[in-house]
């Protein structure tokens, strides 16, 4: 018969049952600041993407996105649109964010603008033992347009 140090069930269940809070809370204030951007109205701006993550450099480097009614326009003056694959619009952000909270991140960081709600910087590292699926982003220079 197999028996279980009592102790460390107890500490799993405690580590999990951390894990599904924090999951809560993030995906609460994700909610939150998605309300706050959606209630401003923004359809065009411009912001600065930079990622975080095992990819080519053209990807990591930052790159000036322009959005004009809620669609990428251009990628740092190109309107080629095969180079917005891997880029976002901040709708596909917050979707983004809500689809790797809702894979149960081994750590994840999220931090959103106060004033409009956006998510500023992120990073998701979805499995502790993997090495080069970490992905994050960086938004900068945000800038709403006529």
């Amino acid at each position: 018969m197999n028996r279980y140090n009592p102790f460390f069930l107890l500490l799993l269940l405690l580590l999990s049952q951390c894990s599904e809070n924090k999951i809560l809370k993030e995906k609460t204030t994700l909610e939150t600041n998605q309300l706050l951007w959606s209630s401003m109205k923004i359809e065009n701006y411009r912001i600065t993407q930079s990622m975080t993550c095992y990819c080519p450099r053209n990807l990591v480097e930052p790159n000036v996105i322009e959005v004009r009614n809620g669609k990428i326009v251009s990628v740092n003056g190109e309107v080629s649109i095969q180079e917005y694959m891997p880029f976002k619009t901040m709708d596909d952000f917050f979707e983004f964010i809500d689809r790797k909270l809702g894979s149960n991140p081994f750590a994840s960081i999220i931090q959103y603008d106060k004033k409009y709600g956006f998510p500023r910087n992120f990073y998701f590292d979805m499995n502790e033992m993997m090495m080069d699926e970490e992905v994050g982003y960086t938004l900068t220079d945000f800038t709403i347009l006529e």
